[in-house]
């Protein structure tokens, strides 16, 4: 796997583990095409393992409980090679179905598929009904390999949303696609079309479970403690019918447990557990401005989806005026970037004061990049032990 040394990105690679395959170019002209990156958390290294990659795909194992999975990373470009270089990833992908029968392949090969699904799939719906050459040539590999289109398919994505919108002639098009074997289908929880706009591109999201038909785990919840009288009162009627339960029963061995277990149960029963909601952080720089054009953009945006679904004749103009309002975001968010970044150095050139240095210098750190403590606090006491142990006179 080539490691190209010029992507850097410290917040992601705190996180994940990384690895790219740099974008190639077609003799001497125009800009390089294709490229990967791929991450994935530390914490699952031991579940993947990368098995091959190609300039148009990239191949992955991970294990779903005691299920080896094969992911399918696929880019090709629309140039006069496409049906080559498809074939190409076709029989390295054949080649792997051998050994596997749960296959992903997360597609963008500006393959257009209108509403057709291949001979194993159902019916689907998309806000894109154009059928290209490209996307007949990807539907034909998608039936001889016996996969299914996920896109306006499956839970989250029922209509087809649109995946892409030119900024040049403001189309719309379905050409970011999940393709995936049928015993996927036991695990797949849902596909959705995220509506963030970094790109022309909008994300697409594929929530696995771990067990098959199982829901997502609920997320951890924290104990809210009442303030007001009635709330009180309520919590500990609950909790002392709990206890003389408990008081009836009386184990030694498990007298502590279950007067915890009572406690929690009557907390639940009141309602006063609350899910743990995660920390959100923000620029320092995203100010009423940005928030209030972010927020334009997305009305355009849901606006123009609705639009789509129904196939109104505004349509046109609603993609003009989401483009209008993403560039405008856009030039925003950099503007703003800019000028805290200039006020930033300026202050750091002159500042004195040690403490004033030191606050300018917090700034620039990215608050969602914590240090990680990797030194266990037994290393920590061994360490000073050593350091401070008190010397043996002879």
């Amino acid at each position: 796997m080539y490691k190209e040394e010029k992507w850097r990105n410290p917040l992601i690679e705190h996180r994940f583990e990384v690895r790219t395959v740099p974008a190639i170019s077609n003799g001497n002209r125009g800009r390089p095409s294709g490229g990967f990156i791929i991450g994935w958390n530390h914490s699952l290294a031991s579940f993947i393992k990368i098995l091959n990659h190609l300039r148009s795909a990239v191949f992955l194992e991970i294990f779903l409980e005691d299920i080896p999975i094969l992911i399918v990373f696929l880019y090709i470009s629309p140039d006069r090679d496409f049906r080559k270089n498809l074939n190409v990833v076709f029989e390295v992908t054949l080649a792997y179905m051998n050994h596997y029968k749960s296959v992903l392949v997360l597609v963008d090969a500006n393959s257009r598929l209108g509403q057709y699904n291949s001979v194993l799939g159902g019916t689907r719906s998309s806000k894109d009904t154009t059928f290209n050459n490209n996307g007949k040539g990807l539907l034909g590999w998608a039936n001889e390999l016996g996969l299914l289109v996920g896109n306006g398919a499956l839970n989250g994505d029922r209509e087809g949303e649109v995946t892409y919108i030119s900024d040049s002639n403001h189309g719309t098009s379905v050409i970011d696609l999940l393709l995936y074997s049928s015993p996927m289908s036991n695990y797949i929880s849902s596909f959705n079309v995220l509506d963030l706009t970094h790109s022309a591109h909008f994300p697409i999201l594929t929530i696995l479970n771990q067990e098959q038909n199982e829901s997502v785990a609920k997320p951890p919840e924290v104990l809210r403690i009442p303030d007001k009288p009635d709330e009180l009162d309520r919590l500990k009627t609950n909790i002392n019918q709990e206890l003389d339960s408990v008081c009836h029963t009386l184990d030694p061995n498990s007298f502590a447990s279950n007067i915890t277990d009572s406690i929690i149960s009557s907390a639940k029963s009141s309602g006063f557990f609350k899910p743990v909601v995660p920390k959100t952080y923000r620029a320092r720089w995203f100010d009423s401005e940005c928030i209030t054009a972010k927020y334009n953009m997305k009305n355009a945006l849901r606006h123009m989806r609705k639009l789509a679904t129904a196939n109104s004749p505004r349509l046109n103009l609603a993609i003009d005026r989401f483009t209008a309002l993403k560039q405008s975001y856009n030039q925003i968010c950099t503007e703003k970037q800019q000028d805290h970044e200039s006020r930033l150095q300026g202050k750091l050139h002159n500042l004195k004061s040690p403490s004033e240095f030191w606050d300018a210098v917090k700034q620039t750190k990215n608050p969602r990049c914590q240090p990680s403590n990797k030194i266990s606090s037994e290393k920590w006491v061994k360490h000073y032990w050593i350091c401070f142990r008190p010397r043996t006179q002879i």
